[in-house]
């Protein structure tokens, strides 16, 4: 693995939340996120990450980074729906 290519991290991320080892997939989507600042993915898999283990407060703040990289992102829009029920 290069160690600089955030996009790698950011699928290792996935791999280690499908072997249900979240700990390790949240490491990851961090890591991805810090390498790769501009790229939307680690930002919504990190949010969806969040609001599954019921971190609703990270889990907005990693959407609205995520809509400010890429707007109109689909499950982007419907994690922000749900986060915003929660939320209000």
């Amino acid at each position: 693995i290069n160690p600089k290519h955030g996009e790698a991290y950011n699928n290792l991320g996935v791999l280690e939340l499908r072997k249900g080892n979240p700990k390790a997939a949240r490491e990851n989507f961090e890591m991805s996120r810090r390498l790769s600042p501009e790229t939307f993915e680690p930002f919504f898999n990190g949010a969806l990450f969040a609001f599954k283990v019921g971190d609703f407060q990270q889990s907005y703040a990693l959407v609205k980074e995520c809509k400010s990289i890429y707007e109109n992102h689909t499950d982007t829009d419907e994690l922000l729906q749900k986060l915003e029920k929660y939320l209000a």
